[in-house]
């Protein structure tokens, strides 16, 4: 993984925050796919295009606040690397605050995020609307679970930013 990201830094470390999001986004989409098709199949629907496009649109935008691509910690990090004057003090320490700040939002926006793509795919899967809060506490649950198990949010936050 440290070899990944420090292609991705030597690259693009001008945007390097935009990178990791275009990166964790394809990382994370096989995970949060594959949950909507749980969902789909159990309610032995065949809509599994529409809760393809539903979770290929909602997983970008949840990796977006995970990360804050281009306006969070790591701007300061990215004036450093195209050259702006900043103190190497700050952007290293703005390098902690992100991945602080990316754990600590990781699993509270991945069960939110998981809760509402649950429900909006089992509308479309043609649930009752008596079963969208048991599927919404499904998703909360087990959002989490697919983003960090697979792709181990915390050594990811960390490893990136080294």
């Amino acid at each position: 993984m440290d070899r990944i990201w420090q292609w991705t830094w030597d690259r693009n470390g001008q945007r390097y925050s935009w990178a990791l999001w275009a990166v964790t986004s394809a990382l994370v989409l096989p995970a949060f796919l594959m949950l909507s098709f749980i969902v789909i199949g159990f309610k032995k629907s065949d809509r599994y295009l529409e809760a393809a496009v539903v979770t290929a649109l909602a997983v970008p935008l949840l990796v977006y606040v995970y990360f804050l691509p281009g306006v969070g910690p790591l701007r300061l990090v990215e004036q450093w690397a195209a050259g702006h004057d900043v103190d190497r003090g700050s952007a290293l320490a703005a390098t902690y605050a992100a991945s602080r700040g990316a754990v600590a939002r990781g699993p509270a926006s991945t069960a939110v995020w998981g809760a509402l793509l649950f429900a909006v795919v089992a509308v479309i899967a043609g649930a009752t609307w008596s079963r969208l809060a048991q599927y919404g506490l499904l998703g909360a649950c087990f959002g989490p679970r697919a983003n960090r198990g697979l792709t181990a949010e915390a050594s990811m936050a960390c490893t990136s930013r080294r």
